[in-house]
């Protein structure tokens, strides 16, 4: 061995010599940095899929211009500001078969790619006379058209005139393709089809018909700024100017101020936990080496190294810990998440999840490794300030306050009787050295903690969805002011189609709550009547639902008050209620009813005329929004309640109005449709609705948001693995002493077990209410967007407590292993 010739030598002397230690402490480091790079990569991968499920629902673009003329829009082709521009042209549209409507517009290659118009087969217009459609309006006509065939438009045109005439128009089209189905335009029943911008023109028969344009702004511009600059930079009326709500709100762009503190709190929240979590557990892993080691540096000082000289050999230890750690803390990162996208493509390997991209953006790396240095040498500061404080004799003898540990003799007979001796000294033991104590109990917890928060915002996250239960298709009678017409033969059928997971019937009449002006709400009164109601009542358009006693598990997630008990529906005529609407334009809630109180309902309009027959209803619970309504949760004025309750109060037979499908990922898309096709048919009118391009994209967000808790979990896990060996590691002396005034390894094993059943309940306790505390704070901000019903995270927090519980045992196998292979005398001259 070379001799030492500079006291910082010292660094890489003792990190060889005492290598256990040094790799558990790069553990730690390892860990923590992991920790931070995967959650940072599992966000915005998160993030990014998301925001491409709205791109793709809402459209790719910022803001829409209608009825600009051509100035206008070459202005807006070359603004500097603007990325891309779709161009598109009203040719009108055209009632179909069953209740069904085609929008056709002339469209450039901007307008398809902006509007997430993808071909699905055929290929696009490219000439007046040919067109494209979505294949589920081709499905569900009767004539069956096929690419190359010639379709009748019978179109009404919209002038640009006082009055709003229209200008009916009759010519053929050659079908080219068909486009993806898309989700919004089949709850609408509303189909878009496309023609080029001269055949649109044609129709028109005007050379200089106005135009539309969405656009999208370069990524670098400020949205909320430029889009009435642009406007104003054009010329055009604010009227004209729409913004895509949507998605302006999910990149925090919209003018709603509240909605966009309320995103970046909720970021803020994310990030900031997993930062406090990864310092933390970083000074926790650095701290005990350091402070285990006072004896060390007080021999040290008794030779002549000054405190400086301390300091300077501890913070060399950890900038070297962080240079081998950090990268390595990067890479087990990215193998976690790249790990957990495996398993889910290798369940699954449809072009749902093979299409998964992990994103890993500069930023989020540099800020992981800025941040675990920082933690590092923060861990470092006050340890290494202490150790150069302190009296070389006082450290030598390990009298000092690191070390001491109070010993407060108790009877604790009730402990001793339960779990006997071994025991007694295991709760003894927990808070004989108070400071490991709480450094230890502190990591167990920061890892419960991490565990129930995420796990918490995850069920946030899947709670705004406006389903609890993702559809593939639906087949759906169209008018709801008709009585059911699907039978429960063909229910069965479908339901026992092979593929099929779970099918969920509906019952549905449309209907009206006849409102009283005290149970309307003010927000109401000042939308319709501007602040005065008119009359003693108002007729509030909403829907009837009839749900099986089984499919009431979907709704009462959405439960903010009462109870959902069908046989008490059944008994009282009882009801739950949803108060909000979008009819009015916004998301409002339209009465105050609450628990107990009766509305009184009708089937037809009140008017003098024809005055209606009022029938009462009990509420019994209220609802935040319908999970799975008629419209796939267009949040009208919801009425639920029994099959029983709803054809006492409609009169209708035993049948049904939709039929909603969850289906397996490699069932016979096909078959089920033209299963469903039969029973569309038959309906008066009806027709078939395929949501397979949107469950795939809300899917891969679930999947996600499942991964992220999963790699939390897994390096929690091993992060109180990491924090239990070393605390037994260090305890090697004390273990070694017990040996040898007596105490057989069979009691010192269990003595471990009620220590770790200790620490998981202390564990569970602390992190698990920690946890709590900040998911309710999340879903604080999260309700402040989306009103949703808060739930207690019970089953996040007991799973994680018996998960600490066992992880903690099974981590102290292999040191009191160690410790039994160890002759007794080593083990009390033990330093480790």
């Amino acid at each position: 061995m070379k001799p030492i010739t500079h006291y910082r030598q010292l660094t890489f002397r003792y990190l060889r010599q005492q290598r256990k230690r040094s790799i558990l402490t790069a553990i730690g480091i390892v860990l923590s940095v992991a920790l931070m790079f995967a959650s940072g990569i599992m966000g915005e991968t998160i993030k990014g899929q998301a925001l491409q499920s709205v791109k793709e629902r809402q459209g790719n673009f910022h803001v829409a211009y209608k009825g600009i003329d051509g100035k206008q829009l070459e202005q807006l082709k070359s603004n500097a500001k603007v990325e891309e521009v779709g161009v598109w042209v009203d040719a009108g549209h055209m009632a179909g078969p069953r209740d069904m409507q085609l929008n056709v517009v002339g469209a450039d290659d901007g307008y398809r790619s902006i509007r997430a118009l993808k071909l699905a087969e055929g290929r696009l217009p490219q000439a007046p006379g040919e067109i494209a459609l979505e294949r589920w309006y081709a499905d569900n006509d009767p004539a069956k058209p096929k690419i190359g065939d010639r379709i009748k438009l019978k179109l009404e045109l919209s002038e640009e005139q006082p009055g709003g005439e229209t200008k009916p128009v009759e010519t053929e089209a050659v079908l080219t393709g068909f486009y993806v189905n898309r989700t919004d335009t089949q709850l609408s029943g509303q189909a878009i089809a496309t023609m080029t911008l001269e055949g649109a023109a044609a129709l028109r028969q005007a050379d200089s018909a106005s135009y539309n344009a969405a656009i999208r702004f370069d990524k670098h511009v400020g949205i909320r700024k430029a889009i009435p600059e642009t406007t104003q930079a054009i010329g055009a009326g604010s009227e004209q100017a729409i913004p895509n709500i949507a998605l302006l709100t999910a990149l925090g762009e919209s003018d709603d101020r509240s909605n966009n503190t309320a995103i970046n709190v909720v970021q803020g929240i994310v990030i900031g936990v997993i930062l406090i979590a990864t310092v933390a557990v970083i000074y926790n892993s650095f701290h005990i080496s350091v402070l285990e080691r006072i004896r060390q540096f007080g021999v040290l000082r008794s030779i002549g190294m000054t405190p400086r000289q301390i300091r300077v050999v501890v913070f060399r230890e950890a900038t070297v810990l962080a240079l081998i750690a950090i990268p390595l803390g990067l890479l087990c990162g990215w193998l976690a998440v790249k790990t957990v996208l495996a398993v889910f493509a290798s369940i699954d390997n449809t072009a749902t999840f093979t299409s998964l991209h992990m994103t890993v953006p500069w930023t989020i790396t540099a800020l992981a490794v800025a941040l675990g240095f920082c933690a590092v040498y923060a861990s470092a500061f006050g340890p290494a300030w202490a150790a150069g404080r302190v009296s070389p004799l006082t450290a030598i003898m390990r009298s000092n306050q690191f070390n001491k540990e109070k010993i407060i003799r108790r009877k604790r007979r009730l402990t001793q009787a339960l779990l006997g001796i071994t025991g007694k000294m295991a709760v003894d033991n927990l808070k004989r050295n108070r400071r490991r104590f709480r450094i230890t109990l502190f990591s167990m917890s920061i890892g419960i903690a991490l565990f129930v928060f995420f796990f918490s915002f995850m069920k946030f996250i899947q709670l705004s969805e406006s389903r609890s239960f993702s559809k593939d298709f639906a087949v759906e009678q169209a008018r709801s002011d008709q009585q059911p017409q699907i039978t429960p033969q063909e229910f069965e059928t479908i339901a026992e189609l092979p593929g099929v997971k779970k099918a969920y019937r509906v019952m549905l009449r449309s209907l009206y709550v006849q409102a009283p002006a005290d149970k309307m709400t003010k927000a109401l009164i000042k939308k319709v009547w501007d602040g005065s109601p008119k009359g003693d009542s108002f007729g509030i358009p909403a829907e009837l639902l009839g749900y099986r006693k089984e499919d009431f598990s979907l709704s009462r997630d959405r439960l903010i008050a009462g109870s959902m008990d069908a046989e008490e529906m059944d008994r009282e005529t009882g009801v739950v209620i949803s108060q909000k609407s979008r009819a009015t334009g916004d998301n409002l809630q339209m009465t105050n009813y609450k628990v107990g109180d009766m509305i009184p309902i009708s089937l037809q309009w009140n008017d003098p005329a024809n005055k209606p027959q009022i029938v009462q209803v009990k509420v019994l619970g209220i609802l935040d929004k319908m999970p799975v309504s008629y419209h796939g949760g267009s949040e009208q004025y919801t009425i639920v309640t029994t099959e029983a309750v709803f054809r006492k109060l409609t009169g209708s037979a035993d049948a049904y109005s939709r039929i909603d499908l969850a289906v397996d990922r490699d069932a016979d898309y096909g078959a089920i449709k033209d299963q469903l096709q039969l029973v569309a048919d038959r309906l008066e009118p009806g027709y078939v609705m395929d949501f397979t391009s949107s469950t795939d994209s809300m899917l891969m967000v679930g999947i996600l948001l499942y991964g992220l808790v999963a790699v939390i979990s897994l390096i929690s896990a091993i992060n109180i693995v990491n924090t239990i060996s070393t605390n037994l590691i260090l305890r090697t002396k004390e273990f070694g002493t017990m040996r040898a005034v007596g105490m057989t390894m069979r009691q010192m094993r269990r003595m471990i077990v009620y220590e770790s059943i200790s620490y998981g309940i202390y564990a569970t306790l602390y992190g698990g209410a920690a946890g709590a505390l900040l998911s309710y704070w999340m879903y604080q901000q999260i309700n402040s967007l989306q009103e949703l019903p808060y739930r207690f995270p019970w089953f996040a927090v007991s799973v994680s407590g018996a998960a600490a519980v066992i992880i903690t045992m099974l981590a102290s196998r292999v040191p009191l292993r160690r410790i039994e292979r160890m002759d007794v005398v080593q083990a009390i001259r033990s330093e480790e």
